[in-house]
């Protein structure tokens, strides 16, 4: 089978979530062309994806050096150096990252997600406004601008990206919680009316139900309604 094939087969594999797959696809390639560098990069996101960080980062470094301006192979060592509590490192790579062209969105998306978990929060802000200026339609970038806009204390704008975020995806129910977090007393919006509606869905998966119960609780609790409160973090 030829390298084009083995790389296309290993990258189905990671779209499926299928890593041990991808990991054998990828080690054929590199027994064929030593120097693919995506062959490597694949390899590392394998390996992280089940929970060997260290090696993921072995990988990836030696992705970088066969292809040392590549924003995603970069992107992705920041974020393995989060992991690992390496925050100093991981933000000198970041900054390497953000001076790489092309770079696309979702590129900048984890670049200001490596940022936000490094600590620095005014830099993921900056990196994740450009990730939603490219591209305004994608509701988990608004999601990451809005932690960070909360973190630096930027808290009507991230109240504005939570709801954008919303507005894209409706059941996005992370996103409705984190909103009832932040909202520190009750809003002219209706917020619970369209919480209750949501939390009426019989197909709820747990996770999901979880976040609307706090969020339930939190208008509760702005409302002054102790009763309703434990009700809906019982049922959480």
């Amino acid at each position: 089978m030829s390298v084009k094939q083995l790389h296309q087969k290993a990258q189905r594999a990671i779209n499926r979530g299928n890593y041990e797959e991808a990991y054998r696809q990828c080690r054929q390639i590199i027994r064929q062309q030593s120097d693919h560098a995506d062959a490597w990069f694949l390899m590392s996101v394998a390996a992280a994806a089940t929970g060997a960080v260290g090696q993921a980062l072995e990988l990836v470094g030696r992705a970088n050096s066969l292809d040392a301006n590549n924003a995603e192979y970069l992107g992705q060592q920041a974020r393995y150096l989060c992991l690992l509590k390496r925050n100093e490192e991981a933000i000198q790579i970041a900054d390497k990252a953000r001076t790489c062209k092309p770079i696309t969105p979702a590129q900048l998306d984890t670049l200001g997600v490596a940022y936000s978990r490094a600590g620095d929060h005014h830099k993921a802000v900056s990196v994740l406004s450009e990730a939603v200026a490219m591209d305004p339609d994608n509701p988990n970038f608004y999601f990451n601008l809005a932690s960070s806009q909360q973190f630096v204390g930027r808290l009507r704008d991230a109240e504005d990206s939570y709801e954008k975020a919303i507005e894209l995806k409706h059941d996005f129910y992370r996103a409705h919680w984190a909103l009832s977090e932040l909202l520190k007393t009750g809003s002219d919006n209706d917020h619970l009316v369209r919480l209750k509606k949501l939390i009426e869905n019989e197909e709820l998966k747990p996770e999901d139900e979880l976040y609307l119960c706090h969020a339930i609780a939190r208008e509760y609790e702005h409302l002054g309604e102790t009763s309703k409160v434990f009700e809906y973090l019982k049922r959480g």
